[in-house]
């Protein structure tokens, strides 16, 4: 009666052994996710896997691999060279956006961009942020490409410009000329609202 040994990297082995019975018995491996386990107890398991995302409440921590706590609020936290975990901050909201149509070359937490004139414009959250404390960074292009003292500037709009469901911005070419500055719709606008 033949048997097949595999060897780990170390100490140890699993053997596979034909039942002690006449006749052909055929083993079928899966390729379909399924995992063949046996557990402290010696007994067999199947166990199918399935691709899933991954959704953490507590603390998670990410070092030299991911873990969670049982804590029903938290932080989420990562050591990226700076010698210890620390909290991470997320961008909740992004968009790139065309400011002479308004049409989005994409976006995260955002439904869409409203054009409430030449280069004023309200970038609309899909899901509202907790409060109204968060930052804003902004890009916009070179107005004029021939032109290498011309530049894109994105500004808030007024006092009030932060909103949890959105938040007003302005886009101005700013030339180091005799240019005065002036609001214009650029090709390309960019904003990020991290918190």
């Amino acid at each position: 009666m033949s048997k097949i040994r595999l060897h780990g990297s170390s100490s140890g082995y699993t053997e596979i052994a034909p039942v002690a019975a006449s006749g052909n018995n055929t083993l079928t491996l899966p390729d379909d996710g399924t995992i063949i386990s046996k557990d402290s107890a010696g007994a067999i398991g199947i166990t199918s896997v399935r691709a899933t995302n991954a959704h953490f409440s507590g603390t998670t921590r990410v070092t030299t691999g991911i873990t969670t706590t049982s804590q029903v609020t938290g932080n989420l936290q990562f050591n990226s060279g700076y010698g210890s975990a620390a909290v991470a901050y997320g961008v909740r909201a992004w968009v790139n956006f065309n400011g002479t149509n308004s049409g989005l070359s994409g976006a995260g937490n955002v439904t869409s961009v409203t054009d409430n004139g030449t280069g004023i414009f309200k970038v609309n959250f899909t899901t509202n942020l907790p409060d109204e404390n968060y930052s804003i960074t902004g890009w916009a292009d070179n107005w004029e490409t021939s032109n290498a003292d011309s530049y894109g500037l994105v500004a808030g709009h007024s006092n009030d410009c932060i909103a949890v469901d959105g938040v007003d911005i302005v886009t101005c070419r700013m030339r180091f000329d005799s240019a005065t500055p002036v609001k214009k719709d650029f090709p390309h606008t960019c904003v990020n609202c991290i918190r």
